[in-house]
């Protein structure tokens, strides 16, 4: 049974895509990435302070992540405690539950393949209204360009967040490696602007997430390639534009 259960943590990506595939990214309150962001904004609201010096805001944003992190492990390792307690095979399926819960990319595809087919038909409108829900900006001024450029910056951007970093921390450290990441990812995206409030607090969260998806994001490019090749597309010409932008992005 233990060498069963062992071979079958393999398995775990493969189910958690197929799970995806089939399942989707339910909306619910209730969302384990939900439930993160909760934490991260009481974590938020009982440390920040607003009228202090930079330094002290840069180390009460150290101390959110830290604490927000701690607490998601606590939780993570408790539940694949009693998972593995109750039977060993519930080990595997929280496991799966979290990698599930870690990576989008049936979101992603239909996002994408959705504005492309608004495209195809002309309807700039709609596609400008769904493209909206997928990027942070204003989007009622884009022509077609900007609208398909949007759309692939987007999905590029996702396919590294969305898929390839959850998967990667995931071979590294198993299940707390998928939900650690998608933790530093939601709080980067709640945390990491650059305005008056997260300037500073919000440094650490946005330079731990470029760290987190260093390698990630080398590997997607890669495999962006090789899928070109496979597609019969100009691979070259990917390979060119790789090495040309590569500079401009952490």
């Amino acid at each position: 049974m233990e060498w069963f259960i062992h071979h079958l943590l393999y398995f775990i990506p493969l189910g958690a895509l197929l799970l995806d595939t089939l399942v989707g990214d339910p909306r619910s309150k209730y969302h384990p990435v939900v439930l993160i962001g909760n934490c991260i904004s009481f974590y938020e609201h009982l440390l920040y302070k607003k009228n202090t010096m930079a330094r002290n805001q840069i180390l009460l944003g150290i101390s959110t992540v830290l604490l927000v992190l701690m607490t998601v492990m606590v939780i993570v390792t408790g539940l694949l405690f009693i998972g593995g307690t109750i039977h060993p095979i519930g080990y595997f399926i929280v496991s799966l539950l979290c990698l599930y819960i870690a990576i989008s990319p049936r979101c992603l595809a239909e996002a994408g393949i959705e504005i492309a087919n608004l495209l195809r038909k002309q309807d700039i409108s709609e596609a400008r209204r769904k493209v909206g829900w997928i990027v942070g900006r204003k989007t009622s001024e884009l022509d077609e360009s900007e609208i398909t450029r949007a759309t692939i910056e987007t999905v590029a951007e996702n396919t590294v967040d969305g898929i390839i970093s959850p998967l990667f921390w995931f071979v590294l450290i198993g299940p707390w490696g998928a939900i650690g990441y998608r933790t530093i990812n939601t709080m980067d995206s709640m945390l990491g602007y650059k305005n008056e409030r997260y300037l500073y607090f919000g440094r650490f969260a946005a330079r731990l997430d470029d760290v987190v998806n260093y390698i990630p994001a080398r590997i997607t490019c890669v495999l962006f390639v090789i899928a070109s090749f496979i597609c019969g597309k100009d691979w070259k010409h990917a390979i060119r534009i790789a090495t040309r932008d590569a500079h401009k992005h952490p």
